[in-house]
């Protein structure tokens, strides 16, 4: 995502999972990183393999000065930051706290140009604050019912439980397939096979 439909939208990306230096699947986002928005991990890392809440909390601050700074002086874009916090589901400190660091930047991140998203294989690890203050959510087929049946019932206000997994089985078919749902649509909320295959309610 980060590389196809997100590609350009913030000016800095800061990952911290415990996999960021082992998986390769980091790989090309590292090189973007790198080469395109030229930045050089001796003098700004953006990549953590530890959850430095020092870090976090200095990246936070600068990016509420800079905010203040733009508004004060009338900028129409804002600088905007995007967090991937990704693979901490054995850490109930960090995934499922409230008023934690985490939680804290989904209620009040937005208004500072702070995004997170979340990657885990445990969906009722995270922490429902967190969960609640969703604008989209993306999800493979899953191996474990009890994860995927937490997924149907957070969002039965919407649809019926069997109408919710029948997307879900038919956006979730292929290998590589997902299921993507829209929370903040213009119309509501939109459930999707990829990005494009709408579903129709």
């Amino acid at each position: 995502m980060l590389l196809g439909p997100y590609r350009g939208k913030f000016a800095r990306i800061f990952v911290f999972s415990p996999n960021i230096h082992i998986d390769s699947a980091f790989d090309d986002l590292k090189d973007y990183v790198s080469k395109v928005q030229g930045i050089d991990q001796q003098r700004e890392k953006t990549f953590f393999d530890t959850w430095d809440e020092a870090a976090l909390e200095k990246i936070i601050a600068t990016q509420h000065k800079l905010i203040r700074y733009e508004k004060a002086k009338g900028f129409k874009k804002l600088h905007a930051i995007l967090f991937v916090v990704d693979d901490w589901a054995d850490r109930p400190d960090i995934m499922h706290k409230a008023g934690n660091l985490m939680t804290s930047l989904f209620i009040k991140g937005r208004h500072a140009g702070l995004n997170t998203w979340v990657c885990s294989q445990a969906y009722k690890a995270v922490h429902p604050v967190v969960r609640a203050n969703y604008r989209f959510c993306l999800c493979w087929k899953l191996n474990d019912a009890k994860q995927r049946d937490a997924i149907l019932e957070s969002f039965s206000a919407i649809a019926d439980i069997t109408t919710l997994r029948q997307m879900y089985d038919q956006a979730t078919a292929g290998r590589h397939d997902f299921w993507y749902i829209d929370l903040v649509a213009p119309d509501g909320v939109a459930f999707y096979k990829g990005f494009e295959e709408e579903f129709v309610l």
